[in-house]
């Protein structure tokens, strides 16, 4: 389905005389992934570029807004737990980025030609892992569960116990996200990165 839509998002752009499209994708480590699934990662953009409009990618980790799925999937985890288990396995590093520098992000590929159809990872101001990110929200909503580390803990039961901690919470998103816990997420430097760094705000901020 990600491959038709992209088609179509192709074949409309070219025909309208679109100068740019400015395709937004999950930032995970090239060590972390196999060659089949970094040519998988690829199709999208691949797909976006068929037709000669220039694709400019950008590779973010967790986009913190107020009212984004994970965000309030995180409030649900934090929201009146004694204890919150952290799988060995996510204990990697992510960069979270506010919306508004993602915006920020996107102004500046739309007003400087120099950076239509390149690749740019982007990120918040501070590094952290899952352990801290669920910490943060706990101080944030005035929390104090009991943080543990499991030694063993299935990939399947994690994304059970996020869904009986949250009964809304789509079986995908769950999935997602503990796919996307498996890798790290830090942007490397780069002309965007630069450009937002400096300015840019905490997530708790967001």
């Amino acid at each position: 389905m990600d491959l038709i839509i992209a088609d179509n998002v192709a074949r409309a752009a070219a025909r309208q005389g679109i100068r740019q499209i400015i395709c937004l994708r999950g930032l995970i480590s090239d060590s972390d992934l196999s060659p089949e699934n970094r040519a998988r990662r690829e199709e999208v953009v691949e797909a976006l570029g068929a037709y000669g409009t220039p694709v400019t990618v950008l590779r973010a980790s967790l986009v913190v807004a107020p009212g984004a799925s994970t965000v309030n999937l995180i409030k649900s985890l934090v929201d009146g737990a004694r204890f919150l288990p952290v799988p060995r396995w996510a204990n990697h590093p992510k960069q979270p980025i506010a919306l508004k520098d993602l915006l920020r992000a996107v102004r500046c590929c739309l007003s400087d030609p120099s950076l239509a159809g390149g690749e740019f990872e982007i990120g918040g101001p501070v590094v952290t892992d899952w352990r801290g990110i669920l910490a943060r929200a706990a101080e944030l909503l005035n929390e104090h569960p009991r943080i543990v580390t499991l030694r063993w803990c299935p990939r399947w039961l994690y994304a059970r116990w996020i869904r009986w901690r949250d009964r809304s919470v789509h079986p995908a998103l769950a999935q997602l996200l503990v796919a996307d816990l498996e890798h790290s997420g830090v942007a490397r430097d780069n002309p965007l990165q630069a450009r937002i760094e400096a300015d840019a705000l905490p997530p708790g901020e967001a």
